[in-house]
Formats: structure tokens, C-alpha cells, sequence
């Protein structure tokens, strides 16, 4: 997927990737998925530079 920029809330693309035997849970902000998720193209809160992971 290509670089989203934002410095306002924005919706986030939807998931592009693709891995045989995963299902895509949403974007979260923690590498390791312990955050709350966020699903496909709902807005998310970028007041500042952020990762989210898939």
C-alpha cells in the first residue's frame, strides 16, 4: 500500500494486503495488535506523525 499523509482526522485507506491463512482485523496503532482496532476507511484521529499496522 502507498503512504497515506494527514494532519487532520482522516479516513483511513482500505486494506490492500493480502497473506493466505490471515484475515484482515483492522488498522491499529500497536505493531503488536494490542490496541483497539480500527476497521477499513473509518476516520482516525492524526493530529501527529503515526503508524498504524494491519
Amino acid at each position: 500500500m502507498s503512504l497515506e499523509t494527514a494532519i487532520a482526522p482522516t479516513k483511513l485507506g482500505t486494506n490492500t494486503f493480502t497473506e493466505t491463512g490471515y484475515n484482515f482485523a483492522g488498522w491499529n496503532a500497536l505493531n503488536n495488535c494490542s490496541g483497539t482496532p480500527s476497521a477499513d476507511a473509518v476516520n482516525y484521529p492524526l493530529s501527529a506523525s503515526a503508524a498504524v499496522y494491519a
